[in-house]
């Protein structure tokens, strides 16, 4: 799955603008409707993991508009928050029967927008997750029977091919604009490191990584994840390469998470 999410905005035009331009700055793909039976049609032909709904709108009100989405099959696993101006407008055991997951209130905080989106990627993650599972314990019930069918040759074949299979290499990162040794060497100039850390960056730079001892690897391992290759603290994806040595001070976020929450 890529990064970025289908996020469908059906709302009245200044608050659905405003989502918007924040939801495109995060690298999503975005639509924007201020119509109830316009926002099904588009749900149809966009196919939107998220759609934020205001529940007043015209044609069809949101809870008109969550009810029809239900019923229709390509669109069932859709995540709908509902956009609401006061916290008691609408009973959440109403919301929840028409299949809202979450509500946000508005004016829509930049932060609680984020964290919807997040909630929604995290879904859509653990469900494909599930289902990958599920598929590769069938390929491997598969695999069991057409093993006991093959002959022993057949069998280490099958064997060897599935292990390549996962040794392949996942998809290069962009490059880094700064060296690890140029990393390594910032790391230890700020004193961000403790002593025993500190000594492996240390090593690293003076023998080279594969001179490290298994126990020293494990540390250089924390090293690397902390500080040479960190995922953001809220958003949870890699930080950009040219971000990595600023999220140092600031908490471990990217610039775009950084600025959503301060």
């Amino acid at each position: 799955m890529s990064a970025g999410l289908n996020i469908l905005i059906a709302d009245e035009r200044a608050a659905a603008h405003e989502a918007a331009a924040l939801i495109e700055r995060w690298g999503h793909r975005v639509q924007q409707t201020h119509d109830g039976l316009v926002a099904v049609d588009q749900a149809r032909a966009f196919k939107p993991d998220l759609m934020l709904l205001g529940l007043s709108l015209p044609g069809l009100n949101g809870l008109g508009v969550a009810h029809r989405l239900q019923k229709l099959p390509a669109l069932e696993h859709v995540r709908l928050t509902a956009l609401v101006n006061e916290p008691v407008g609408v009973p959440r055991r109403e919301l929840k029967k028409a299949g809202f997951s979450d509500t946000l209130l508005k004016p829509i905080a930049p932060i609680e927008l984020l964290m919807s989106i997040v909630k929604t990627r995290d879904a859509i993650f653990k469900a494909r997750s599930l289902t990958r599972s599920a598929r590769e314990i069938v390929a491997r019930g598969r695999t069991r029977v057409e093993s006991a069918r093959l002959g022993a040759d057949q069998h280490k074949q099958t064997i060897a091919l599935s292990r390549a299979s996962l040794s392949r290499p996942s998809p290069g990162v962009e490059d880094q604009p700064y060296s690890t040794a140029e990393l390594l060497e910032a790391l230890i100039a700020g004193d961000y490191l403790d002593a025993d850390h500190r000594a492996v960056a240390c090593k690293v730079l003076s023998v080279g990584e594969p001179s490290l001892f298994a126990w020293e690897t494990s540390l250089f391992a924390r090293v690397r994840q902390r500080f040479l290759q960190p995922a953001c603290k809220l958003c949870r994806y890699r930080i950009p390469a040219a971000e990595v040595a600023a999220s140092w001070t600031n908490g471990g976020y990217c610039a775009l998470c950084l600025d959503a929450i301060t």
